[in-house]
Formats: C-alpha cells, structure tokens, sequence
C-alpha cells in the first residue's frame, strides 16, 4: 500500500471515534510525549486485560483547508472495548482516532516508521502550482 492509497482509505472512514484522553488523569501513569506507541506497549505489559489499538488521528485542521492530515497513533483497548488515549492528556486537542485498516505487522513495521504522517488532498494543492 502507498501514501496515496492509504490517505484515500483514512479519508473514506473520516467519522473515527473521539476517545478519552486520559494520559495525565491515571495515577501512577506517565506516559512519554510523542511516544504513543511505546506508551501503548508499555501501559498492555502493565495491564495485561489491555490491548493495543494502531490508527491514525484525523488532524485536518493542522494544515490547508483542502487537505486532510492523519497522524499515525496508538491507543488501547480495555476487555470491555473502551479506547482509551493514554499518551494524550485531557487538555490536548480532541482528534477522532481511525482504527488502523490493515493487519498490524505491516502497520508496525512499514507505516509507523516510514509514513508517521499522511496529507489526503481535497482539491488543488495551494503549496504546490499547478501549470
């Protein structure tokens, strides 16, 4: 899969979920900032009824009107199926998260680490003139 093709797949499933930022609310709980894959991993091997959930968050108002951006994230998931933000804090910007589409070997090994932010565009892109 490449940027394009997987932008297009994060643009069709816009709705996502708004999750509980409870990285700063958990006593005892200190997560990293800007190591939401680690803190999931961390906060699973802590408490084991956990797992982690890789996404993106749709953050489309931190660039052009006509773009979309979609950070790469991971959260967790309690037994009962709450996600849970445990990296971000209550007061950080309230992004819906996107549930990874795709199995999470490729996810963790390729989109992570190769393509941690996506831009989708909308129309004609302002930064680039078109001819």
């Amino acid at each position: 899969m490449d940027r394009d093709e997987l932008a297009a797949t994060l643009a069709a499933a816009l709705a996502g979920k708004r999750l509980s930022n409870i990285g700063d609310q958990t006593p005892g709980w200190r997560p990293e900032p800007g190591h939401c894959h680690e803190n999931a991993r961390r906060w699973v091997e802590a408490n084991p009824t956990y797992v982690v959930v890789h996404g993106r968050l749709n953050a489309r108002g931190e660039t052009f009107e006509n773009r979309l951006r979609f950070h790469s994230h991971s959260i967790v998931r309690s037994a009962d199926g709450e996600l849970l933000d445990i990296t971000l804090s209550k007061g950080a910007p309230q992004y819906t998260f996107i549930p990874h589409p795709f199995d999470d070997d490729p996810f963790r090994r390729e989109i992570i680490g190769r393509i941690p932010t996506v831009d989708h565009l909308l129309g004609p892109d302002p930064v680039i003139p078109s001819d």
